[in-house]
C-alpha cells in the first residue's frame, strides 16, 4: 500500500513538473514572438 501511494505521489508530481515546463516554455516563446514583433 505505500509503495502504491508513493508511485502515485511520484506520478503526480511529475505530472506537475511536466505543466511547469509547458508554462516556461509557453512564456518564452510568447516573449521571443514579442521581440520578433517589436524588431
Amino acid at each position: 500500500m505505500k509503495l502504491l501511494a508513493s508511485g502515485l505521489n511520484i506520478q503526480t508530481e511529475f505530472l506537475l513538473l511536466l505543466r511547469k515546463l509547458k508554462g516556461v516554455t509557453f512564456r518564452i516563446l510568447i516573449k521571443r514572438s514579442i521581440l520578433f514583433l517589436l524588431i
